[in-house]
């Protein structure tokens, strides 16, 4: 379904994958897929309990100061919308 109604837009692909696209994949797919993803200006961070922002601070540093502070830019193509409606019957 997603193929019929966004084309080859990267929209289209199943998040998961495939048993073609896993397979093919390379260690440098998966090491950009990383440097690119976890990065500071990614994370979103819950606290609850007894400890102030000052304390809290240091903290995360700690865990989370190595990581890089932005990613790569990914870059997704533009989605263009049909110049001409369809109707697909599914049975």
């Amino acid at each position: 379904m997603l193929k019929t109604m966004l084309g080859d837009h990267p929209y289209a692909r199943v998040p998961k994958g495939d048993a073609d696209s896993v397979s093919s994949m390379k260690p440098s797919d998966l090491k950009d897929a990383w440097s690119a993803i976890f990065v500071r200006n990614h994370l979103q961070v819950a606290v609850v309990g007894d400890i102030t922002a000052e304390e809290l601070g240091p903290l995360l540093d700690k865990v989370f100061g190595a990581l890089p502070a932005q990613g790569k830019k990914i870059s997704i193509p533009d989605l263009k919308a049909p110049e001409k409606g369809s109707i697909t019957i599914v049975e």
